[in-house]
């Protein structure tokens, strides 16, 4: 067994310092294949514009407690006490605890308060890191005629076309609605035809999100990517 493999094994075996605070990070693949950096928050308010956003912010965690929470969903994680260890956790990725003052030395963006958003069905996102006019109420015609597309311009719940049937009429729909927060890209958007788009009871329809394809990579890889990189450089100046 490698040096480096058994340095990650070591990791995952750890036990974290129990005279210490930590933080529980996340640094995933998306199902599109972009990265996603995460961090276990609480909500500390909402923000002054309309529709009005949650402000969340990163909790000190028990940490034994959320290793062992991991580890019954099969998802083990790290304990990161030390700037070298931090630079093997951004190599290989996975759930970690971190201790609080490496923590806000590396990832310290993480951990402030921030505006959150919902992305898909279970996501949440800083708006920062969506796309141009994810925040704007109206698709962009690109975006609608891309969302079309994929949706190969039929009604996601009837499956009805404008090309087998004259009387339909396509909408690009808000699964969360604009109004309550939704977002404006790939992960909230769908192609209802207007029968079934005017007979949505509740409007907001949770259900909706199964419908909905694999959501492809889309441009907040290349962000992700970028400040991983950042948080590397923040690493080994600690190491």
């Amino acid at each position: 067994m490698s040096a480096l493999v058994e340095r990650v094994k070591h990791l995952l075996d750890a036990v974290p310092d129990p005279s210490k605070d930590h933080y529980a990070t996340s640094l995933l693949l998306s199902e599109g294949g972009g990265l996603e950096f995460g961090c276990q928050t609480h909500w500390v308010g909402y923000t002054e514009e309309h529709p009005r956003r949650e402000i969340r912010e990163a909790s000190i965690v028990h940490a034994d407690r959320m290793l062992e929470s991991w580890r019954e969903l099969g998802e083990p994680g790290m304990v990161i006490e030390n700037a070298d260890d931090f630079l093997l956790y951004f190599s290989y990725g996975g759930n970690a605890v971190v201790e609080k003052g490496l923590a806000k030395s590396v990832i310290g963006d993480w951990l402030r308060p921030n505006t959150s958003v919902n992305v898909g069905e279970w996501g949440f996102a800083s708006p920062t890191l969506l796309g141009d006019g994810a925040m704007q109420r109206a698709p962009s015609p690109k975006l609608r005629m891309r969302i079309l597309k994929r949706d190969e311009y039929k009604c996601r719940v009837c499956g009805r076309s404008p090309k087998d049937h004259f009387d339909i009429e396509l909408h690009v729909h808000h699964i969360r609605p604009w109004a309550a927060g939704g977002v404006t890209e790939d992960s909230n958007l769908m192609t209802l035809c207007h029968t079934c788009h005017n007979g949505l009871d509740p409007h907001f329809e949770f259900t909706l999100y199964r419908l909905l394809p694999q959501i492809p990579a889309n441009a907040r890889g290349a962000v992700y990517l970028e400040r991983l990189r950042k948080y590397q450089e923040a690493a080994a100046a600690h190491a």
